[in-house]
């Protein structure tokens, strides 16, 4: 049968591409392509289980001969110049991206990243932060005057003439301060953005951080606390709902009716989820038991309402009534879900952090990898003639700059592998990319242009040519390619054909009638229940000679749920219900009556005999399926034979045996 692309690659994708193998000993050829030892030891050693410490003759012969048939056929599809169809460049293309992602990372950094947010997922930092907002970190004015205010500011509450509190409701550019003094809450890892989130974790309980810089201008803050992190917790909840303004008449009228409530709760009388469907005033969560997402400390939920569900103590607790801005509350602890173990949150923090500004980080350190690798050389004098040119120009700044070829433009801006940037493709770059920066400085501005044409212009190449520079990924792509190759040619040669060929298969199956043949078989129908009483009343039914379809037609109209019924025909050794017949030997001398009775766990089987069936043929249409993929594997094996025709395959067994001692 057809199989998998994926699993196709399990069983027999994990080789590498021929590499030149004049210099090193050759496993084995076909026709005139050589297969170095080293590339044979890959495949073979990538399939092997790693638990198996010995290897046999038996394990490289084996393997031997399924790693030509795979040669041999990659060939094929080389031949047949199926690397050349658009279809094929589509997949692979689409398969290079996904493969390639993980190169183009620092492992160390990578982890560094992981292991540093896991630590800091394992506490909650409260912290307040005063604001000054930069709206153009291009102009230098603007930026130091920012941070020169927000030194001052920093320099009046460490000197004890300010409280942080009163700071941040006088200067903090961010809105919420005026009524919030600067008050952020709980939070942890991923929750802020990273630089704020860094600062926060590395400043000590009580101390005012330096001023430091994010996306949105200049902070500085001061952490109030830091606790454990208790994990997330799942609630229930009932709710009595208060508008904003309630007075203190409806506030004690809410908490009594709560108070009512919780008492026949704690008393028995009515069930919690009885309780929501009668009384909870929350339209989105009363159809569902009043039952809420998963939640953390530091989520928008009202402190109030977290302190009571965290500080609930068991799975089932119930706690008192407690008010919030949005109503009175009774809350029920459904299940509470400690951070796991670092091993079990790897992909998740994986994921986070590539959608996280600290990816930033990885994407630096691999840059400065790929400048050496790709042997960068910058034309400092070049550039600075074409920052001269700017001089008197001020529609950079206004984010409308035109391009006009000179006789600079060829100059080369810097160099890298193979090849050559200019001041012409420079230009252009910047022409697409600019963006009004009012009042910056444009030196720094072109700059920062140069810098982000530097990265993408590398980065690009680096990716584009990976396979030249990452012999690991060479590999990887290469079984990619040929797995996609060669899945494309067994769907066009045996499995599209096999299905195809109706003549085929016919004549296929009536020669080799012989071996598709039903043992013996019981016609038979099995009464399924765990109902004692309906047990009893089949059994009695049997014994009165009631037909099958007339137990089956009562028990349709009085209880459908109650009986399940199977018909058909079961073959010994390849069903429990022939097999339980066939262990009863009067079944085959009795019709229709005769019936065993099998208890499983909790249900009761009630087999009733039919008709005994002698061995016989099968007929095409009842083993189609067992058919076509014996006529695969017949396609397969006439392929395959045709394949070592063309390319006699010769084996330097001296060469494939030191698999047997080489290991490592």
């Amino acid at each position: 049968m057809k199989i998998s692309f994926f699993n196709l690659l399990m069983i027999g994708l994990l080789m590498w591409g021929s590499v030149n193998a004049q210099k090193e000993d050759v496993a084995f050829s076909f026709g005139n392509k050589n297969v170095t030892y080293d590339e044979f030891r890959r495949g073979f050693l990538k399939n092997q289980s790693s638990e198996k410490n010995v290897i046999t003759q038996k394990d490289v012969d084996d393997y031997l001969n399924l790693f030509v048939n795979f040669k041999l056929k990659v060939q094929d599809a080389y031949d047949r110049q199926m690397d050349t169809l658009p279809g094929f460049k589509t997949e692979l293309a689409m398969y290079r991206k996904q493969i390639a992602k993980p190169f183009l990372t620092d492992k160390t950094v990578t982890e560094h990243l992981m292991k540093e947010a896991y630590e800091r997922m394992k506490y909650e930092i409260d912290a307040s932060h005063i604001l000054i907002v930069v709206k153009n970190f291009d102009n230098p004015v603007d930026t130091m005057r920012a941070r020169i205010h927000l030194d001052s500011i920093r320099n009046l509450i460490v000197s004890g003439k300010m409280d942080f509190a009163t700071a941040a409701s006088k200067f903090s550019e961010d809105p919420s301060a005026k009524y919030n003094k600067g008050e952020l809450g709980y939070f942890t890892a991923f929750e802020m953005v990273y630089p704020f989130e860094n600062m926060a974790y590395n400043t000590r309980k009580g101390e005012v951080s330096p001023v430091f810089k994010t996306d949105f201008g200049y902070h500085i803050l001061k952490v109030n606390d830091k606790r454990p992190s208790l994990g997330e917790i799942k609630v229930s909840h009932i709710m009595i709902k208060l508008n904003q303004n309630a007075t203190q008449e409806e506030i004690n009228r809410a908490m009594e009716k709560a108070q009512g409530i919780y008492e026949k709760i704690k008393s028995g009388e009515k069930t919690f989820e009885e309780m929501v469907n009668l009384y909870s005033e929350d339209n989105t969560s009363s159809a569902t038991g009043g039952e809420l997402g998963w939640f953390k400390r530091t989520s928008q939920y009202p402190a109030e309402f977290k302190d009571a569900a965290f500080n609930l103590q068991k799975n089932g607790d119930i706690s008192t009534p407690i008010k919030t801005n949005f109503g009175v509350h009774i809350i029920k602890r459904i299940e509470l879900r400690p951070l796991e173990p670092y091993d079990k949150v790897t992909n998740m923090l994986t994921q986070k952090i590539n959608r996280d500004s600290r990816s930033q980080q990885n994407i630096w350190v691999v840059y400065e990898r790929v400048t050496k690798e790709l042997h960068l050389s910058e034309n400092a004098k070049e550039m600075k003639k074409f920052i001269k040119s700017f001089a008197k120009d001020q529609s950079l700044i206004q984010g409308k700059w035109k391009y006009l070829p000179n006789k600079r433009s060829s100059k080369v801006l810097f160099t890298f592998a193979d090849q050559k940037i200019t001041v012409s493709d420079f230009a252009k770059y910047i022409e697409q990319v600019q963006n009004p920066a009012e009042n910056a400085d444009k030196e720094g501005l072109i700059h920062k242009y140069y810098n982000e044409y530097k990265i993408i212009k590398l980065m690009n190449y680096y990716e584009e040519n990976l396979e030249n520079y990452n012999t690991d990924f060479k590999y990887l792509l290469q079984e990619y390619k040929e797995g996609i190759l060669l899945f494309s040619l067994m769907d066009e040669v045996v499995w599209t054909k096999s299905m195809k060929d109706s003549t085929g298969l016919e004549l296929f199956f009536n020669n080799n009638r012989d071996n598709y043949r039903w043992d013996e078989r019981f016609d038979a129908t099995v009464f399924i229940t765990s109902n004692k009483e309906i047990e009893k009343k089949v059994i009695e039914m049997i014994s009165k000679g009631i037909s099958n379809d007339s137990i089956i037609s009562y028990y349709k109209k009085s209880e459908p749920l109650a009986l399940s019924v199977k018909k058909g025909k079961f073959s010994k050794g390849e069903d429990k219900f022939a097999d339980i017949l066939f262990q009863n030997p009067e079944a085959k001398l009795t019709k229709g009556n005769y019936y065993v009775k099998e208890n499983d766990a909790d249900m009761v089987y009630i087999i009733r005999a039919n008709q005994f069936l002698k061995p016989t043929l099968k007929e095409l249409d009842e083993v189609r399926g067992h058919v076509t993929s014996d006529y695969q594997a017949l396609l397969e094996n006439q392929w395959i034979e045709e394949l070592r025709a063309k390319y006699p395959v010769k084996i330097n067994q001296e060469v494939v045996n030191r698999l047997l001692t080489d290991r490592q």
